[in-house]
């Protein structure tokens, strides 16, 4: 996977790890289970101690950059992965790989087609448009720079008719509310110090292109309209968590 131009190199997906190269043959490894200490010799960096236990197999996903210095990793089951790019001066230092965000789609094929959109097209389901937006959002003095830096903006709507629930993206919402820029006093806005930002990559769901997937098997039924007899076809459609029953009449 080739890096943005600022960044320069390229990024290898392995098995067992994500691996940055770059003009100079430097090599970054970010390894994501216990098999990379097994199968190979290169010195790795310390993992923290609330990572020791991941194990994330890299076999039959996706990856694509959404900007700079992040890239949202996608496994064979449709789990997104937030990396950051770490560097000093224009040498990267090192890769962090956040708690996962969100599960789509099964990726077949992924693509960055604007600056904030991602396109993850699927053979074993719905294709889908991501957007992925940066905000610009405030902390608190005593919050940490290293919490995610990527979010999924989403919430739940409730149907009082049944009572199921359905998950829905938030949009209109999605870069807040527009503030007045108040006058500056001695680098201070009323007296008061400047609060911390930080940017946020907000992920959410634009768009989906419909897909059954393919037909592992299927058999015919009879259902009933009224008096009438009515030919169904029953299909086991989809793949993985996308799988299911579908109805053909």
């Amino acid at each position: 996977m080739a890096c943005p131009a600022s960044l320069g190199g390229v990024v290898m997906l392995s098995g067992n790890s994500m691996i940055h190269v770059d003009q100079s043959s430097r090599r970054v490894i970010l390894p994501l289970n216990g098999w990379q200490t097994r199968i190979s010799d290169f010195p790795l960096p310390p993992v923290p101690p609330e990572q020791q236990d991941r194990n994330i197999q890299l076999d039959g996903c996706r990856g694509t950059f959404v900007d700079d210095r992040t890239l949202f990793i996608i496994l064979k089951d449709g789990t997104v992965y937030p990396v950051d790019i770490v560097m000093e001066g224009k040498v990267v230092t090192k890769m962090t790989m956040s708690s996962a965000l969100a599960q789509t789609t099964i990726p077949s094929v992924i693509r960055r087609i604007t600056d904030t959109h991602v396109f993850v097209g699927s053979t074993g389901g719905p294709s889908v448009l991501l957007n992925a937006a940066q905000v610009e959002e405030e902390i608190d003095e005593d919050e940490k720079m290293s919490s995610p830096t990527a979010v999924v903006q989403m919430h739940i709507d409730y149907d009082d008719d049944d009572g199921n629930f359905a998950y829905t993206y938030d949009f209109q919402d999605i870069y807040g509310d527009s503030k007045t820029k108040e006058p500056a006093t001695n680098g201070h806005t009323n007296g008061k110090a400047p609060k911390k930002t930080r940017t946020v990559i907000k992920l959410s769901e634009c768009d989906s292109l419909p897909a059954y997937g393919p037909i592992a098997d299927m058999t015919f039924s009879l259902a009933r309209n009224g008096e009438r007899p009515v030919a169904e076809l029953v299909a086991a459609t989809g793949s993985g968590h996308l799988g299911g029953f579908t109805v053909f009449q």
